[in-house]
């Protein structure tokens, strides 16, 4: 009953016999096995959750769902679960679920890349042949029909040799969604009216086509049961009911190595389809008749479960075909042979030739150790442009591509590396070709605008996509932060762990430092006066930038015991997922690993900073006593009695947390957030203030592509 202890019977005695339900009275050793063995049981068969929450909406109203990502550790199967966030920001019980609405295996739309050929063919016995081209597989036809869904030879069958998938849904295909943040699409405006005929009108009657209009909105989502997945959703709002069902799904090649993995009774968990798809609408030539038409394309990567990136056209999910992969690569490709594992995201963008790219960094632990960015036309993979940093032992996360001028045309890209560097990366026409420049050089080798790195413990890697906003004086507002979460051993924190960073940069043409900055400090963590929640205070220095250029907050409490030398107590956080801006704030989640068996992995803070300057906002950020008003009862009591508003908090009971979904009324805003230990598929709300949406102060507007 939430609060903290078990006060009432039933929350220890299910069963009603007056014995606590996890207590074992034991008499000699084999009943002591026994007993440990029901508790281990019962641990791993707990579910949680890892990936983001998404809402199928930015707006609060009575047709708003969030979707939330549940994994099981006990078969390593999962859950896609829809649940309605209620006017008053509160939200509701999960009224659908993916597993649930996966069809039988035979009627499944399953499809993989035959790399022999270029071409997209479907997932089945039938081709079996094919299935076994692509390099490092061997399935059989048991194991094709196993990974489409059959169940009939999983071992709880009579007979059957395959393992089982029993533990959420029944025999259920859906596995467990780890990192794959889901993704909504329905009829988002990306504003291509702008841009000069034909794609300009021809995008205003794309949109306004019946086949547009009509289409069924869409949820995709990555798993490591080998597939992207890809389900229709429809909410009905009076009947608080939700409909939908697997439309098809996608095996890319990366991971037909490890297929055969997971139909063995043995398996031991890996990591498949675990990278979060992203989408925009393109202008391509999509069937090779040399004529552009408008298309929604969706981006997908692997993550930890390989090298591979790939293009899915999914302007029709109703009748998606094997024609509609536009293209499928991996490291195994030559002109992709610096991809790692591409645990970041792609981004979409038109660039100055005019045509649509995938641009995505080549990730991590590669072959070469090479920083590399790919650019990939949409409908022309052979046509690759390569950025090289032309640094070693290292590794590219996610870019960004801004558009500076409104004109619906990248003009600009950022990265940043495991090296802490921050590349941009200027982008032009020289000959009629696109011209892809380093913005900073020394002779004709590439150098970083910024290079992330404490003063006491170095180097700083950024794993995280970077965040870009307008500076009001000009120029732009870079914000990342600093550490990562993805190597054996990242989740240790050691005696003396690594001092990490969020950064708030301003690029005005001319290379940063961390001097060039201005310090603010994690100065409070108060743990007693809110029920739900536990809370930061942070410095609120200003930042002339006149003679600055950002700010930067190390990650620990700010020791001033020593008021002369005054320094951070770093416990292993981080930050290793892309800030979010709203108006003149910026919201960043970070982790903080434990190997407490006890501790659901660590725990996380959602931070809430001035976008500008990185102080503590103004008026009430937050709602922390939930009370509904945003007053003095939300403030934090300082040891001198002065109280101040919180800019950090953390959910007691969630565990670490990926980014909150935001949802607004226009009034206040609705941050809904699911973490590590809401595996029953319960999460938590918090109101914060909207106050930047009122006043002239602070960034009124950005621009920015994905």
């Amino acid at each position: 009953d939430d609060t903290d202890g078990p006060n009432l019977a039933s929350e220890w005695d299910e069963d009603g016999d007056g014995i606590p339900d996890t207590f074992f009275q034991v008499a000699n050793p084999g009943e002591l096995v026994k007993s440990l063995g029901e508790v281990l049981a019962d641990v791993a068969s707990r579910d949680a959750s890892a990936s983001a929450v998404t809402t199928s909406s930015t707006r609060l109203n009575t047709s708003t769902v969030a979707f939330q990502a549940l994994f099981s550790s006990a078969d390593w199967s999962g859950q896609l679960n829809a649940i309605p966030v209620n006017a008053d920001g509160s939200v509701g019980s999960i009224v659908w679920d993916a597993a649930d609405n996966i069809p039988a295996h035979g009627s499944r739309n399953v499809y993989f890349w035959d790399p022999a050929t270029s071409a997209g063919m479907a997932f089945s016995t039938a081709n079996n042949t094919e299935i076994n081209a692509v390099p490092a597989t061997t399935l059989s036809d048991d194991q094709i029909n196993y990974l489409r869904g059959d169940g009939s030879n999983e071992q709880s069958e009579t007979g059957g040799t395959l393992r089982n998938r029993d533990a959420l849904s029944g025999h259920s295909p859906m596995g467990d969604v780890v990192n794959s943040d889901p993704l909504f699409i329905s009829t988002q405006n990306f504003g291509n009216t702008k841009l000069a005929d034909p794609a300009g009108s021809a995008y205003a009657v794309f949109r306004a086509a019946s086949s547009y209009t009509g289409r069924p909105s869409m949820l995709y989502v990555g798993g490591n049961d080998g597939m992207l997945h890809a389900f229709s959703f429809s909410y009905d709002a009076v009947a608080k009911t939700a409909s939908g069902t697997e439309l098809f799904s996608f095996i890319p090649n990366a991971v037909f190595g490890n297929l055969s993995e997971l139909s063995d009774p043995n398996y031991s968990h890996n990591y498949y389809v675990d990278g979060s798809p992203t989408f925009g609408d393109a202008y391509i030539d999509h069937n090779g008749d040399s004529s552009n038409s408008w298309r929604t394309v969706l981006l997908g990567t692997t993550g930890a479960g390989g090298s591979g990136v790939f293009a899915l056209d999914v302007t029709d999910p109703d009748n998606f075909s094997a024609s509609d992969i536009l293209w499928d690569v991996d490291s195994s490709h030559t002109d992709f042979a610096d991809l790692g594992y591409t645990l970041g995201e792609a981004t979409m963008a038109r660039l100055p030739d005019g045509k649509f790219y995938a641009i995505f960094g080549n990730g991590y632990n590669s072959t070469s150790g090479k920083a590399v960015i790919y650019l990939v036309p949409l409908d022309d993979p052979g046509s690759v442009v390569v950025f090289d940093t032309e640094t070693t032992g290292n590794g590219m996360s996610s870019p960004i591509a801004i558009d500076t001028d409104g004109d619906k045309t990248a003009d600009a890209i950022y990265a940043g590396d495991l090296l802490g560097n921050v590349w941009k990366i200027e982008l032009g026409l020289q000959a009629g070709s696109l011209d892809v420049d380093p913005a900073f050089k020394a002779g004709t080798t590439p150098k970083p605008l910024f290079t992330a790195s404490h003063p006491s413990t170095g180097v700083q890697p950024i794993t995280a996509k970077i965040e870009v906003g307008r500076h009001e004086d000009g120029g732009q507002m870079l914000y990342f932060g600093t550490g990562k979460y993805y190597e054996s051993g990242d989740n240790t924190v050691g005696a003396t762990p690594d001092i990490q960073s969020f950064y708030g940069i301003r690029d005005d043409g001319s290379q940063v430092s961390r001097s060039d900055l201005v310090a603010q400090t994690i100065d409070v963590e108060d743990t007693t006066s809110f029920t739900d929640f536990n809370v930061r205070v942070t410095s609120d220095n200003a930042v002339n930038y006149s003679l600055k250029e950002g700010w930067y907050m190390d990650l620990g409490l700010n020791d001033v015991s020593d008021p002369s030398n005054p320094f951070t107590v770093a416990k292993g956080e981080r930050v290793i997922n892309k800030p979010i801006l709203r108006d003149d704030r910026v919201f960043f989640t970070s982790i903080v690993p434990s190997n407490d068996a006890c501790s659901l992995g660590g725990e996380s803070w959602l931070m809430e900073l001035n976008a500008s300057s990185g102080a503590r906002p103004d008026g009430y950020p937050f709602d922390l006593n939930k009370d509904g008003v945003y007053d003095s009862g939300d403030y934090v009591t300082l040891a001198d009695g002065t109280k101040v508003q919180a800019s950090g908090i953390q959910f007691k009971k969630m565990g670490i947390t990926d980014n909150p979904a935001f949802v607004e009324d226009g009034e206040k805003v609705v941050i809904v957030a699911g973490g590590s230990g809401s595996g029953t598929g319960e999460g938590e709300q918090l109101e914060t203030s909207n106050q930047g949406k009122s006043g002239d102060e602070g960034r009124q507007s950005w621009q920015q592509f994905q």
